[in-house]
């Protein structure tokens, strides 16, 4: 939405039924293509996009570093690629959070998305002095201030099957061997920009 409200002519991609409602949501608007697909076998030929983007996506697939290789290949010479992923925490909150997904993950939806609204009142706990850092840690919440946003956000940690976290000198890496030049880490963890070369 936002890209095409800036003039972009864009093609959103996503493996999940989220795109039915992202087409619908986009309808009236003809230059955004809204297709469901495997990122790793991608429906468009290859050195077709001036742009790329993907926020929140790769570390949610089977293996991260090989989705945003695959991702390169679609790259035009002197166009531009931009991703955030998961950052690694080796906190405590973490080691938590992960023994949770193992339950999580195989939850059916509807009832993890129930229990993720318990994630309103327990915001309030978790804003308390001294003891809400705790409380937090022990069971972590997206500590967003928009009640719906923080259910969506913490639905989204404890739902998806794969979930890995990165590093920027681990993501710098990947960039350099697929020699992107103008490589920059942007400001909230983990995010790169980098740009193809013309050759």
């Amino acid at each position: 939405e936002v890209a095409s409200r800036w003039g972009g002519r864009v093609a959103a991609v996503d493996l999940s039924r989220a795109v039915e409602s992202a087409r619908d949501n986009l309808a009236d608007r003809p230059e955004v293509l809204v297709c469901q697909a495997d990122l790793f076998r991608l429906p468009f030929p290859e050195q077709s996009f001036d742009v790329i983007y993907s926020i929140g996506v790769l570390h949610h697939t089977p293996d991260c570093e090989r989705a945003f290789r695959n991702l390169v290949r679609y790259l035009a010479p002197g166009g531009t690629i931009a991703i955030w992923l998961y950052a690694d925490d080796k906190g405590l909150w973490k080691k938590c959070a992960d023994f949770y997904r193992r339950i999580t993950v195989t939850m059916p939806s509807r009832l993890l998305h129930r229990l993720c609204h318990l994630a309103v009142p327990w915001y309030y706990l978790a804003k308390l002095p001294v003891i809400g850092r705790v409380l937090w840690t022990l069971v972590p919440i997206s500590m967003h201030p928009n009640p719906d946003c923080r259910v969506l956000d913490t639905f989204d940690w404890y739902s998806p099957r794969y979930q890995s976290t990165h590093t920027y000198p681990e993501v710098y890496a990947w960039f350099q061997s697929e020699g992107l030049v103008d490589i920059r880490l942007l400001d909230v963890p983990v995010a790169v920009f980098g740009v193809k070369p013309v050759r």
